[in-house]
């Protein structure tokens, strides 16, 4: 029998020890790789491996220098890091802006998303636009591009700024003659823009009060001569209509206190969809969220939500009282996970699972997930930026509960005068207040307050699209109007 010389038995055991090697040093290699993008490092002082949170890191506008704990980094935003699972101070500084700072909390295995830094220069010289006879009323649209204002409290017209270009100008736009109705007292008559349309940016809920009485008008700012007036279309007192999230042409409004649809191309109105409701609000593109008032006889009211084309509401909770004590409900979606909030007095409960169907028998399946309380009464209560923050406005204090942080926060907004309306958000992680003629921002949680500039109180800014200029009614101290800018990126 043939045997294999020695020297080529040697020769192959080698080379089976070094492609063993080899694997056992890619496996060892792939598995380093693959704690190290879990978070996993070696801590030396306890001589342990241990698993931290990926922190990702970006500002408005990019480049800003970063320090963590001191320590600053080499790499610029945006950026990414893993930190260990403790308390971290983070800053973003830039040549000419307010440094951004901010302590967080990394979790293990966690994604922490500092994505939302906007730097402010320090530095902020205001800009005059265009002189203004008067500001009534103002609101940027949903995608950005457009501010509309109303100028003189009687002048049926809309004055609308391209904000997206670099040197914007004001058109005006004249509604039609047979849009309004002419009133008895000239002087009663006043304009005022209610809403944008959320789905297109191209309509405008305009709200005309004369003579101890009130008119909704749907304006077409592309086409103005198909600008609807919807009062007088349907013979129909409403209060507060909203655009519906899935179709410009449709509205919804409570109509002798119960909700309607209307249809304004089929110039059709449904019948009531929910009876006796104070307040309503939407759910993605098909579920109306409602609060009703309270029931004299059973002296109950309750929450719940009606499916888009279903044949019935449903209520979702009942309480006992006598209708004084604030309620309000509020929904959302974060990572395809259902959130409920049921916001009660002072106190907010947060409940996860779905909602069936609203005339469907399949149960209604809630649990909760977490509670929180307000040092007030709440006044408004809604669900943002992708329902990941249920925000609750008490006075002139607002309070968060960030489902990704599960945290809950509360703010309290600058200035003496007396908060009356919602507050705003400039984007999904800022509001804005304008309290004592100064536009304010805020990061959801109150961090990086910053006063921007001067504002006529109760107007709208606008923020253009590419972030670069923050718009904003101003007097001077002649008191002339002008749509004046202030730059937040600079050159």
């Amino acid at each position: 029998m043939y045997s294999p010389p020695v020297q080529g038995k040697k020769q192959t055991a080698k080379q089976l020890a070094i492609y063993t090697l080899m694997t056992l040093s890619v496996l060892l290699l792939v598995s380093l790789l693959i704690l190290i993008m879990l978070g996993y490092r070696f801590d030396r002082k306890a001589g342990t491996i241990e698993q931290g949170g990926l922190v990702q890191l970006n500002s408005i506008p990019a480049g800003a220098t970063l320090t963590i704990n001191a320590a600053r980094l080499s790499a610029t935003t945006p950026a990414k890091t893993t930190l260990s699972a403790n308390q971290h101070s983070i800053s973003m500084v830039q040549n000419g802006y307010t440094p951004w700072q901010k302590t967080v909390q990394v979790v293990s295995g966690n994604i922490l998303w500092l994505n939302y830094a906007r730097l402010i220069p320090i530095d902020r010289p205001v800009d005059t636009i265009s002189s203004l006879t008067a500001i009534t009323s103002s609101l940027s649209s949903p995608n950005r591009k457009w501010y509309a204002m109303t100028t003189e409290k009687s002048s049926p017209a809309i004055r609308l700024v391209d904000v997206s270009v670099e040197d914007p100008e004001i058109k005006t736009l004249a509604l039609p003659e047979l849009s309004f109705t002419k009133p008895v007292n000239v002087e009663s008559a006043s304009f005022h823009i209610s809403a944008w349309d959320p789905s297109s940016s191209r309509y405008i809920l305009l709200e005309h009060r004369f003579d101890d009485t009130n008119e909704w008008i749907v304006v077409d700012t592309e086409e103005i001569a198909k600008t609807k007036n919807i009062s007088t279309t349907f013979d129909i007192s409403m209060v507060k209509p909203q655009f519906s999230n899935a179709d410009s042409t449709v509205l919804y409004a409570v109509i002798e206190g119960d909700i309607r649809r209307i249809d304004i191309d089929q110039s059709t109105i449904s019948a009531p969809l929910v009876r006796n409701v104070a307040e309503f609000s939407f759910f993605d593109k098909s579920t109306l969220l409602y609060v009703t008032n309270i029931d004299e006889i059973k002296k109950t009211r309750s929450v719940g939500y009606r499916s888009e084309d279903a044949s019935e509401s449903r209520a979702i909770r009942t309480f006992s009282d006598e209708g004084t004590v604030p309620l309000h409900i509020a929904a959302g979606k974060y990572y395809n996970q259902t959130y409920l909030g049921i916001a009660y007095d002072s106190s907010i409960e947060i409940l996860t699972g779905s909602l069936p169907r609203s005339d469907s028998k399949d149960t209604l399946a809630l649990t909760a997930e977490a509670t929180m309380s307000t040092p007030e009464a709440i006044n408004f209560f809604s669900n943002k930026t992708d329902g990941r923050f249920f925000v609750a406005q008490h006075k002139n204090s607002y309070s968060v509960y960030d489902l990704e942080l599960q945290k809950a926060t509360t703010t309290t907004i600058r200035g003496d005068a007396v908060l009356e309306a919602e507050l705003r958000w400039l984007d999904g992680h800022s509001v804005w207040s304008s309290l004592g003629g100064q536009l304010h921002f805020y990061e959801f949680d109150g961090a990086n307050q910053n006063t921007i500039m001067p504002i006529v109180a109760g107007q709208n800014p606008a923020l253009s699209p590419n972030n670069r200029y923050i718009y904003a009614p101003t007097v001077d101290e002649k008191g002339v109007f002008h749509l004046s800018r202030v730059r937040l990126i600079l050159p």
